[in-house]
């Protein structure tokens, strides 16, 4: 929540999911950049998130730029967030330079 009212002030637009179904779900009938995901989420973890994701993603024809987000600084990171598809991940506490700066270099975000 806190995350999604800071990228509000950047952007237009801003869905947020509270649950890794309820994301997917709106997958299903939306078409997005870019998503953020949360990689420790309980039921289905953001891994597996990302993994149905990209199964979606291959059936919709389209492309979506993932970041994780995680509060665990493990040098296992890398190969789990590459392994699942997530694109690049950010150890919380989120830096909200960093996030701005990779949506900016992903051209998400517009520099004014």
């Amino acid at each position: 929540m806190i995350i999604k009212k800071r990228i509000d002030k950047w952007t237009e637009q801003v869905d947020m999911a509270n649950t890794a179904t309820e994301g997917l779900r709106m997958l299903k009938f939306f078409d997005y950049d870019v998503v953020l995901v949360n990689l420790n989420m309980p039921v289905m973890n953001g891994f597996e998130f990302t993994q149905q994701l990209r199964i979606l993603e291959k059936r919709r024809g389209n492309n979506i730029d993932v970041i994780g987000l995680t509060a665990l600084s493990h040098p296992m990171m890398p190969l789990l967030s590459t392994f699942s598809g997530v694109n690049e991940y950010i150890v919380k506490s989120v830096d909200y330079r960093e996030l701005e700066d990779k949506l900016i270099n992903k051209d998400f975000l517009h520099q004014n």
